[in-house]
């Protein structure tokens, strides 16, 4: 009996884990020109709808500028593990929009935080990038 009770609250423990493994965010750039992420090897020209898994990452981007040129940068997203979807969340997306500030600033050489949140107003992730 003990050790059914065992494997049953271990089931639930992967279950409630797997279920945070990962989030889908849509993607968008605010500037005209083509704007890509790197997730891994894959390459998504925005706007796109990717699924970030906890194991990736690591990301890169190459975003147009306002001078016409083109911006490399490398970085990181966090997905916070405490997120729990409310019936609310259901009803909209999780968003990333590259706005022309976080671009300038990057072309500058600073260094650019986004911090994504639910409907129900959950910190649900955070990404990090800078100019390589």
């Amino acid at each position: 009996m003990r050790t059914t009770w065992v494997m049953l609250l271990t089931l639930s423990a992967i279950s409630a884990m797997a279920g945070c493994s990962s989030r889908t965010i849509d993607f968008s750039c605010e500037l005209p020109g083509r704007a890509v992420v790197y997730v891994g090897q894959t390459e998504y020209v925005l706007p796109a709808t990717i699924t970030i898994d906890r194991d990736r990452r690591d990301l890169r981007f190459v975003f147009p500028t306002s001078s016409k040129g083109t911006v490399r940068a490398r970085g990181e997203i966090i997905l916070y593990p405490d997120y729990a979807p409310t019936d609310l969340d259901n009803y909209g997306r999780l968003r990333a929009v590259f706005t022309r500030k976080l671009i300038d600033t990057v072309e500058q050489g600073g260094a650019a935080v986004f911090d994504g949140y639910s409907v129900s107003k959950q910190h649900v992730f955070r990404l990090m990038f800078g100019k390589e």
